[in-house]
């Protein structure tokens, strides 16, 4: 493990340097002096680490902690996706009247808190209240995506667009990649600091604690910008 973290950092060392002295570099990191695409990728991985752990965490809870089938979890689970789709229509007018900048703040501790309060979840909990809450952590998810992808292309001109939505589209997958890593590890850190020799529900909820906190960090990026109304 010590030694995938070393090469990859001695990797990533390589290319910024490389970067830095190639002006034709695949990723431009010249892009990430403007203030709005900075925050929307650096400030925005913290989002998008919770992002790609959370539903890997409710799969977790809901077939080995409260003992649902894969098909009952997918169903249940299938809510947070019409909580999106409600929010591709109200997007556009929440942007237009905020802007970015209050959208993003506000936002990251809506979806925060509800990340957390999946780990308030238990068995006997109805389903209903179950499904509720999802539907509505899906409906803020989607529109911090939104924003954070709105927010990448504020300040980029025609030119730099294509390498900026390289290096925002490969930032996307890497860091979505990581929250599953990093919710394993928590997982398994959980039932080691337990002293378990198998997961429950028990071990699986102070995880959405975790995942949730980290998603307040984005905020320190997100207070810089200036109030960016969503005009272009």
């Amino acid at each position: 493990m010590a030694g995938l973290f070393l090469g990859s950092f001695g990797a990533l060392t390589a290319y910024w340097f490389y970067a830095k002295s190639n002006p034709h570099a695949i990723i431009d990191l010249s892009i990430f002096k403007l203030a709005t695409f900075r925050a929307s990728v650096v400030g925005g991985a913290f989002m998008r680490v919770a992002m790609g752990a959370t539903p890997f965490l409710l799969a977790m809870l809901l077939q080995i902690g409260f003992g649902l089938s894969a098909f009952q979890a997918g169903l249940m689970t299938f809510i947070s996706a019409a909580g999106a789709l409600v929010m591709k229509t109200t997007a556009p007018p929440i942007l237009r009247r905020y802007g970015f900048r209050t959208v993003l703040i506000v936002n990251a501790v809506i979806v925060g808190v509800s990340f957390m309060a999946y780990g308030l979840f238990k068995p006997s909990t109805p389903h209903w209240i179950m499904l509720m809450v999802l539907a509505i952590g899906g409906f803020f998810r989607s529109l911090q995506f939104t924003s954070l992808n709105g927010m990448a292309y504020a300040e980029i001109e025609q030119h730099q667009m294509s390498r900026a939505s390289t290096t925002s589209s490969m930032a996307q997958q890497l860091v979505q990649s990581i929250g599953i890593g990093l919710a394993a590890l928590l997982l398994h850190m959980l039932m080691v600091s337990k002293g378990q020799t198998h997961m429950t529900a028990a071990t699986i909820a102070p995880a959405f604690v975790i995942i949730g906190a980290i998603t307040f960090i984005s905020i320190l990026f997100f207070i810089p910008c200036r109030r960016t109304p969503a005009t272009r």
